[in-house]
């Protein structure tokens, strides 16, 4: 009686000690998959952090306003010359499918692409105030192509606002490609605006 009570405590003691087993095997393998699902999440965070450090698109220089002086419209402007480049990171973006939104105090105004002007950005003059123009200050780059902003170019949109801009009033350009960000300009014109060219843009 004695023995098959023995064999009978061996046979539960093996019993515990498998459940046990089987215990700590499942902790451990939720232990596992936790810790693999936080090193995946933490992974693509960084990765997610790393492509928004990227930069991209088309980079804003400055803004001049044109023409604030006696001879034109005095202490407005009504033509706008936006200088841009590309930022590091883009090779080429074409402006035929750049569209520019423009706010001031109303509804947005959507200006789409109209041709590209050899002329001077001063005489170079938009079919109407939903499009704008590019001409180039500088096009160094080996794959230049009208219309286009290739790495290397420095080029200017011309665009002319359905109203002019008076002295110290809120302006909102955003440049939006068909792909890739959108360049965001934000200002308040200068309340002193007389010049034939008036900087607007960034304030210095």
């Amino acid at each position: 009686m004695t023995q098959k009570n023995n064999r009978g405590l061996e046979g539960l003691d093996a019993l515990i000690l498998f459940i046990a087993i089987v215990l700590v095997t499942a902790v451990l393998g939720i232990f596992l998959i936790t810790s693999t699902g936080t090193m995946i999440q933490t992974s693509l965070s960084k990765s997610t952090a790393a492509s928004k450090g990227v930069t991209s698109g088309l980079e804003a220089i400055g803004v001049i306003g044109e023409d604030a002086s006696l001879t034109g419209t005095p202490h407005k402007v009504s033509k706008l010359h936006i200088t841009i480049r590309l930022m590091p990171g883009t090779n080429l973006m074409p402006m035929n499918t750049t569209l520019i939104i423009y706010q001031s105090e109303g509804v947005p105004e959507a200006i789409s692409f109209n041709t590209t002007c050899s002329e001077t950005p001063a005489t170079c003059v938009p079919a109407s105030s939903d499009r704008y123009m590019i001409s180039y200050v500088d096009n160094k780059s080996s794959t230049h192509e009208n219309g286009y902003i290739a790495t290397g170019d420095v080029a200017r949109i011309t665009l002319m606002p359905m109203k002019p801009i008076e002295e110290n009033q809120e302006v909102r350009i955003a440049i939006v490609p068909a792909h890739g960000p959108r360049t965001i300009i934000e200002f308040y014109a200068p309340n002193d605006m007389l010049r034939k060219s008036q900087s607007l843009w960034p304030v210095a």
